[in-house]
């Protein structure tokens, strides 16, 4: 019964009418929801760039997403976790054929940076970003030099001159990674999502604050969840 329930609300999901007031659908859908599956983030044939990712699962839910005709980007700074992933994708090449792996830091420029390895990758953190997370997160074991680029750099360098769905879980640069964004890849309706876990180290206010201006400054139509503190964790934005 479960699973017939979640095929009927992905067929409506893909219908006409939904499709042509989707993105305000979104939009209602995430502010009561607080996160979305990523098959309703995006649609077939779309473009969707995800900075600092390092699960395959998480790939595979883009690629399936997007679909056949669509892209995916994927930006992993970590050296660790590039290789991995690359050997899966490589496993996997005929079913994740529409995905582009790029091993960069996001930041405003082009520039070696030192990233902070924690006990669990997704815990990885800028050091030159000058955060710090709300909570404890565990411990950071290791320090390395990588090579950080803007998104707009790496989206040149792969020949893409639209993105439709950014999608940012880059634990405390995501201001820098959104200063390294030309305001041109901005287009209507165009989507993304900031996840905000960090502390500015000379304010101790929540990024998500700086965050949710930037994008205000860039004409985005920003929405949090409703289930959400002050200082939000996710933040979305229509363009």
């Amino acid at each position: 019964m479960k699973r017939l329930l979640s095929l009927v609300l992905r067929i409506f999901w893909k219908s006409k009418f939904i499709q042509k007031y989707i993105n305000p659908i979104r939009s209602v859908y995430f502010r009561f929801n607080g996160d979305m599956p990523k098959h309703q983030y995006v649609s077939k044939g779309e473009t969707v760039l995800h900075a600092g990712c390092w699960q395959i699962e998480t790939i595979r839910g883009w690629s399936q997403s997007v679909g056949p005709k669509g892209k995916v980007v994927i930006i992993e700074a970590d050296d660790y976790s590039h290789e991995l992933l690359t050997k899966e994708l490589e496993l996997r090449k005929t079913k994740l054929s529409n995905v582009i792996l790029v091993h960069n830091a996001v930041w405003n420029k082009k520039e070696k940076l030192v990233l902070e390895e924690a006990d669990r990758p997704g815990s990885n953190k800028i050091k030159d970003a000058k955060t710090y997370y709300k909570t404890d997160i565990g411990n950071y074991i290791n320090e390395i030099r990588v090579d950080a680029n803007t998104i707009s750099n790496i989206l040149s360098e792969q020949n893409i001159n639209h993105v439709d769905h950014f999608h940012l879980t880059i634990n405390g640069a995501e201001l820098e990674a959104l200063e390294g964004i030309d305001k041109k890849l901005f287009k209507k309706q165009t989507r993304i999502i900031v996840y905000c876990e960090t502390l500015n180290e000379e304010t101790n206010e929540s990024v998500s604050s700086s965050v949710i201006d930037k994008l205000n400054s860039n004409k985005f139509k920003v929405f949090c969840s409703t289930n959400m503190p002050k200082y939000p964790d996710i933040i979305y934005g229509v363009k």
